[in-house]
Formats: structure tokens, C-alpha cells, sequence
């Protein structure tokens, strides 16, 4: 009888644990977007400035890549610039369209990560726990000109985004694998979707 009642008192922990994670979650999703959407400006440097800029010009241009833009270093098809430039079309505002973009993709993270987490044996208060690591993780920042700067949350979630595509696209491909490891059978669909998108992220 003891040990059933320690039972149903830990699974009341669980939940009660999952809940309070899962809030948290909630709160940096909220806290991401409403900066995303109000910052932008108070933020912005001359690498994010560039976003924005790129996403009103595949929008004027009405090209993913515009003839009037020059790439240094990389140059990305599917990017928080390619739909900045959707919103872009629609608000014609730069800094609210990249503010809206960002957000979008850390949804498409979001959902990413779920679908990986979906293929493994773990429990939902790891399944949450999970995921508000990686939130929480801007924590550790760098310094720039005496100024600690939380660079992950840059990169992924907040005013530019530079690598969502890439994050929620390497979440959806892992999942997609561990799927095939599963089911034991290994579909060419699975390698030539991933080639695509390593390629065009």
C-alpha cells in the first residue's frame, strides 16, 4: 500500500514538474517574441541590419537572390530573409518583418525538436527539460566592446535568425533518421531531402 501511494505521489511530482517547465517555456517563448517584435531597433547591429535589408531587397527585386545584393560569405536560399521578405511584402516595415520571421522559424525549431524527441524513449518532463536548455542557454554569453551579449539566442532566435533554417531543419532531419533506424528501412527520400536542405540552409 506504501509503495503505491510513493508511486502515485511521484507521477503527481512528474506532472506537476512537467507543468511548471512547460510554463517556463511558455514565458521564453513569449519574452523571444516580444522582443523580436519591439527590440529590433534598440538592437540592431550592421549583421542584422543586413537581414532586414535582404529581405526588403528579394521582396523589390521579387528574387530570392537580388541581383543588387552582394554575398561575402555564405549565401543562403532558405533563410529568416526569404520569408522576411513575405512579410515584408505585407507590412512594409523591416524591422517588424524580420521581428515576425524570426519568430516563425523558432516555431519551426520548436517543432523540429519535437519531432526528434518524438523518435526517442523519453519522458515528457525530458522532453521539456530538453528543449529549455536550449532556451536558457544564452545564458552563456560572450563580450563584446565590455557588453555580454547572449550570441547563441542571436544565432537561433532573436533579431536575425542567422542559423534557425539550419537548426530546425538538422532537428527534423535527425528525427526523420532515428524514424528510419526504427522501421529498419531506409527510403532514398531521406537523402536526397536532407542533401536539399544542408545545400540550400
Amino acid at each position: 500500500m506504501k509503495k503505491k501511494q510513493l508511486n502515485v505521489k511521484k507521477t503527481d511530482l512528474n506532472k506537476l514538474a512537467e507543468w511548471a517547465v512547460l510554463g517556463l517555456l511558455l514565458v521564453y517563448v513569449g519574452i523571444f517574441v516580444y522582443f523580436n517584435l519591439t527590440q529590433y531597433l534598440n538592437q540592431v547591429d550592421s549583421d542584422m541590419a543586413a537581414e532586414a535589408l535582404l529581405a526588403k531587397e528579394m521582396w523589390t527585386t521579387k528574387s530570392v537572390i537580388p541581383s543588387t545584393w552582394f554575398t561575402s560569405t555564405e549565401r543562403r536560399i532558405l533563410s529568416t530573409s526569404l520569408l522576411g521578405a513575405l512579410f515584408y511584402g505585407i507590412t512594409h516595415n523591416m524591422a517588424i518583418s524580420i521581428g515576425l520571421s524570426c519568430s516563425v522559424f523558432m516555431g519551426i525549431i520548436i517543432a523540429g525538436y519535437f519531432y526528434l524527441v518524438k523518435q526517442l524513449p523519453l519522458s515528457g518532463l525530458a522532453k521539456y527539460t530538453g528543449l529549455l536548455l536550449i532556451f536558457a542557454f544564452p545564458a552563456n554569453c560572450i563580450l563584446a566592446e565590455g557588453e555580454s551579449l547572449p550570441y547563441f539566442t542571436y544565432l537561433f532566435f532573436l533579431y536575425a535568425g542567422y542559423y534557425a533554417p539550419m537548426g530546425a531543419f538538422m532537428f527534423f532531419t535527425m528525427g526523420y533518421y532515428f524514424k528510419q533506424i526504427k522501421s529498419k528501412e531506409w527510403k532514398k527520400s531521406f537523402w536526397i531531402v536532407g542533401a536539399i536542405l544542408a545545400v540550400t540552409s
